[in-house]
């Protein structure tokens, strides 16, 4: 997961040059099966309000390659952004 906060920090980065006042908190849950696939990401809460800052959160936690859990593991991700 630490192989992905530089692309976390990019998606930021980006979606603030549209709008140079966003900040707030993110809460990202996502589900990874018993073979290490990633089935499910949303977006569980969030106080930035800004849809293209968690479709790329979304694609940066689904490019990363899982360890098979040994079962389903759910996990809730928070991420915060401030400039």
């Amino acid at each position: 997961m630490a192989d992905a906060l530089p692309k976390f920090q990019q998606c930021y980065a980006d979606a603030a040059k549209k709008n140079p006042n966003l900040r707030g908190k993110m809460l990202v849950r996502f589900v990874v099966n018993e073979a290490g696939v990633l089935t499910n990401v949303e977006e569980a809460s969030s106080t930035t309000k800004d849809p293209a800052l968690f479709a790329c959160i979304k694609s940066a936690i689904s490019a990363i390659t899982f360890p098979k859990p040994g079962g389903v593991a759910t996990v809730t991700l928070p991420l915060k952004f401030r400039q």
